[in-house]
């Protein structure tokens, strides 16, 4: 009870902090803005009129994970609190890189509309699509096949025991199937505000729910609550199709040389990566089974970075090999911000 309080009161700091180093670092950059009198003029109206499909849409994301809940509590006990742990992980590559992609491209892509330069929203698309591949698949390879061990070492505490790591390994394993497609999502969905379309994303987001809630009913007759993590992986890669179909429909979907070049690069380092893993989980055979739910954290823990870092060499040096990434691009990123569409 206490730990939960000291919990919660830290994430209510951190939100103060965060706030402060924003308004701290705006002010530096002269770009505070002022306090001013709202008023209901054109702009506003119009800002509103966007902002509703969008509030929707956010209303839908938590109808859909409302019905997960419903249908967890229906199963076995724990089914609940296994989805959770799950989707905690599961959403930290969807926020490091997909929300992350997304909200840097809005003001570039937008820019580029609405000066009529269709090359340069090409190039934004298409580098937004290929980073994101570039990044969400290797997480998403990762996730599920080395689900078991990351559970153990994270979670497997106290009350959580090696069964309670076993089921939740294989949710995580089920929903990391959607992550490169919900990463190309947050990218799409870019794509349409940028053309202040707010409004055909959430109609697509309604129709995945449906879709999903009936795959979740379906799929949890043969496995169990991994059937709804599975179903959410699934209707990700639908929710992504239907997003890029209305974009080629719309003639805004377009992607340049470079990205039809590198994206078999990127799937082939990635498969390269994902047998270096099933590589290692297999010679390892039975030891490394024991040291998922080894009761020595220590060697849990150990178990987990190995196979992490074993991970990130395999596919870094492939991507670099092959083509799918230079390593002067990141030293560039790292180094300075990207030119402007405009430059």
């Amino acid at each position: 009870h206490g730990a939960a309080q000291s919990m919660a009161y830290a994430v209510t700091v951190a939100g103060v902090l965060q706030l402060g180093f924003l308004i701290l670092f705006a002010l530096r950059a002269k770009m505070l803005p002022g306090l001013v009198r709202p008023r209901l003029g054109p702009d506003m109206r119009q800002l509103l009129k966007l902002m509703g499909p969008g509030v929707i849409g956010g209303g839908v994301m938590q109808i859909n994970l409302m019905i997960d809940t419903i249908l967890a509590s229906l199963l076995a006990s724990g089914a609940i609190s296994w989805l959770f742990y799950a989707d905690r992980l599961y959403q930290l590559p969807l926020g490091v890189i997909g929300i992350a992609i997304g909200t840097a491209l809005l003001p570039g892509l937008s820019k580029a509309m609405s000066a009529g330069r269709q090359e340069d929203a090409t190039r934004l698309l298409s580098r937004a699509l290929e980073f994101g591949l570039l990044l969400a698949l290797p997480a998403a390879l990762g996730l599920a096949i080395a689900s078991g061990p990351i559970i153990g070492a994270l979670f497997q505490y106290g009350q959580f025991d090696a069964d309670d790591t076993a089921q939740t390994a294989m949710a995580l394993s089920a929903y990391a199937i959607g992550i490169p497609a919900y990463v190309g999502v947050k990218v799409m969905n870019a794509a349409y505000f940028a053309r202040q379309d707010t409004l055909s994303p959430v109609k697509i987001a309604v129709i995945c729910t449906v879709i999903n809630t009936i795959g979740s009913l379906i799929l949890i007759q043969f496995m169990g609550h991994a059937g709804i993590a599975l179903a959410t992986g699934i209707t990700a890669w639908l929710n992504m199709t239907l997003l890029a179909r209305g974009l080629r429909k719309a003639g805004h979907f377009t992607l340049d040389d470079r990205f039809k070049q590198r994206f078999p690069k990127i799937v082939i380092a990635g498969l390269i990566m994902a047998l270096v893993l099933v590589g290692a989980v297999f010679t390892a055979g039975p030891h490394g089974a024991d040291l998922n739910v080894a009761a020595n954290a220590v060697s849990r823990i150990g178990w987990m970075l190995g196979l992490i870092a074993l991970g990130v060499l395999a596919y870094g040096a492939s991507a670099l090999l092959i083509g799918a990434g230079h390593w002067r691009e990141i030293t560039a990123g790292l180094r300075k911000p990207p030119a402007s569409p405009s430059a």
